[in-house]
């Protein structure tokens, strides 16, 4: 099967707890796109949660 052609996008779900630069949440969604094509299986669904050390 032809990998490009079963591609799918996976819906992923950012949550951000705290005060994090604007260009965190993006990094996070581009991170794991990136991940998700490597997979063997295909990614339906990921979750991510970015917090704020103290």
């Amino acid at each position: 099967m032809n990998r490009s052609a079963s591609a799918v996008v996976p819906v992923i779900e950012l949550e951000v707890r705290g005060e994090m630069p604007p260009e965190s949440a993006d990094d996070a969604r581009t991170t794991m796109l990136d991940v998700a094509r490597h997979a063997r299986e295909p990614v339906l669904s990921a979750r991510v949660r970015l917090t704020q050390g103290r």
